[in-house]
């Protein structure tokens, strides 16, 4: 057996100046972690893992937030963060990917009304959507992957989708494309 573990993370974080009371941070940062185990014969303990098996994770981000001093008495803050995830695994001839993209946005504001009271004001906001397949094959082409997408792919188990509904319950939406199922939140 041979294993072969890669991982990566990064940011980077820019402040800007853009008026006297006008500040912009802009920044970037992500995470990617796989590990890859070789085989040269099929496993003891289960026959059907052979060949490799492999697992990443990831996620990339990118965050813009704009403070403002509108008045000596109300300041703002505006968040917004665009992103990426993803979860890929395989054992033997079966395999899994999820992607997701994600928004998310915060605002808030705040009132020194008197010297003694503050009214604090806000929102926030996140959504994203999650595709993801699960197959009896090792890799996927990028033709395959445009298949996938588009719901040309032959129907597979819905062992998977049923498990996914026990596991989690996703904020917007989640579509097995192999399987010809979709769930939507309302």
């Amino acid at each position: 057996m041979v294993a072969v573990p890669t991982y990566y993370d990064y940011q980077a974080i820019g402040a800007f100046q853009l008026a006297l009371h006008h500040q912009l941070r802009v920044m970037s940062y992500g995470s990617h972690d796989a590990l890859e185990l070789f085989f040269a014969n099929p496993s003891d303990f289960d026959p059907a893992i052979r060949d490799k098996v492999d697992a990443s994770i990831g996620y990339h981000r990118v965050q813009t937030a704009l403070r403002s001093e509108l008045s000596s008495r109300v300041t703002q803050n505006v968040q917004v963060t665009l992103g990426y995830s993803q979860m890929r695994q395989a054992m033997g001839a079966t395999s899994a990917e999820m992607n997701a993209y994600e928004f998310m946005s915060r605002g808030e504001w705040n009132v020194r009304a008197t010297d003694s009271l503050r009214i604090d004001l806000g929102y926030d906001i996140e959504a994203s959507t999650i595709s993801g397949y699960y197959g009896a094959h090792t890799e996927v082409t990028a033709r395959e992957r445009r298949n996938l997408s588009s719901g040309s792919s032959s129907p597979q188990s819905l062992e998977f989708a049923a498990d996914c509904l026990d596991q989690f319950s996703p904020p917007a939406q989640f579509r097995l494309h192999n399987s010809d199922v979709s769930f939507e939140n309302a």
